[in-house]
């Protein structure tokens, strides 16, 4: 679903590699209302390798909650693809 297609988006959210996540087991999936999405999240596996859940930036328990707005992607005349992710500011 939305992991499969933002891999690398996904993984830099997450503070982790590509390669890390493609080895990790979760369930992906939304919260919405009225048919607006407000919340994405992913519910991971406890079978995932400890070295790599560590890693994980704002997880709660098992669950990792994402915002929708990280898919919006930056005017790219505003910011140059070399930029750090992490400088690219959000709302």
């Amino acid at each position: 679903m939305f992991v499969d297609q933002n891999s690398e988006l996904i993984a830099r959210e997450l503070g982790i590699t590509v390669e890390e996540l493609v080895q990790l087991h979760y369930e992906e999936g939304s919260e919405e209302d009225d048919g607006v999405i407000h919340t994405y999240y992913m519910r991971f596996s406890d079978e995932n390798p400890w070295r790599i859940m560590v890693k994980i930036k704002g997880l709660q328990g098992s669950t990792l909650r994402l915002n929708p707005s990280i898919f919006e992607g930056p005017n790219k005349e505003e910011y140059p693809q070399d930029q750090p992710y992490k400088d690219v500011p959000r709302d």
